[in-house]
């Protein structure tokens, strides 16, 4: 894996059904003495408990933080998967995430100002060879101050205590992985500078009926928070684009989070649609 940014950088595999998540987080998990990152707690296994169902667990749900100001079927689906969870045995608890004002903006101020870091070896020097958004992401984080970084560290350790705070009271949380589906593909996406490329996504969610809220909201404070989760499908707009779920749990929760997973997932039928490429 290339570096971008030490403290919030996490290897997590990515494949066609749960159960293969679980045999190669197995596979990875554990201390790495070449890797000063990896945690030193021994790795526990996933695959042993991933069918033992959902029946007595609790998973929390955020409907303001989920569903408002998130595409309709998007918020249908994550309805239905509730519905689907609560009848394998699941009990849904209702949960409220922590104040979420600054905590994408620490996020971008910290991976940027660590991404200079891990390019110091040809960043500045190579500028004029990176792409248009991730040199103008790198000048960024080079325009930091030592308060600003700081300041989002602090931010950081505080929603995090927040963050833990709530998931000690459920074994997971559900939430959507983003608030709508993918944008069409365009010049600004592939080729465009960030500043072009996050105002060409933000018009599109600020058009749409209702508004979007911005899908960073739905990834970002999970990074920065240092949590586990994991992402799966959980429908598809008329489109043929995918929604998706994501189960978030306490620190060190992957094998109750594939558990999950894996229940929802073969309690459904989205797994086994792919694109005919």
């Amino acid at each position: 894996m290339l570096p971008l940014a030490e403290s919030l950088d996490h290897v997590g595999p990515i494949a066609r059904r749960v159960v293969d998540i679980a045999i190669m987080f197995d596979a990875i998990a554990g201390f790495d003495p070449k890797d000063r990152t990896s945690l030193r707690e021994p790795a526990q296994t996933t695959l042993s408990s991933i069918r033992r169902g959902v029946k007595g667990l609790r998973i929390g749900v955020d409907r303001e933080y989920s569903l408002t100001g998130t595409d309709r079927g998007q918020a249908a689906s994550i309805d239905e998967a509730l519905k689907v969870l609560t009848g394998l045995g699941a009990s849904i608890v209702e949960v409220r995430v922590p104040d979420l004002n600054d905590v994408a903006d620490a996020w971008l101020v910290l991976c940027s100002a660590e991404a200079v870091v891990a390019h110091a070896a040809n960043y500045p020097s190579r500028a004029s060879e990176y792409g248009p958004y991730f040199r103008e992401f790198l000048e960024f984080g080079a325009s930091r101050t030592q308060a600003q970084v700081a300041e989002a560290k602090a931010r950081r350790a505080r929603f995090a205590r927040e963050f833990a705070k709530l998931l000690k009271t459920v074994d997971a949380m559900a939430c959507p992985a983003g608030g709508a589906p993918a944008y069409p593909v365009s010049k600004e996406i592939l080729i465009g500078s960030m500043t072009t490329s996050n105002a060409y996504s933000a018009a599109l969610d600020a058009a749409n009926d209702p508004p979007l809220k911005s899908r960073r909201l739905f990834t970002r404070p999970m990074d920065l928070a240092g949590v586990p989760a994991i992402c799966l499908p959980s429908g598809f707009s008329p489109e043929g684009l995918p929604y998706s779920i994501q189960f978030v749990g306490p620190h060190l929760s992957e094998p109750t989070l594939c558990r999950i997973a894996y229940a929802y997932e073969n309690a459904t039928t989205w797994n086994t649609r792919h694109p005919k490429v």
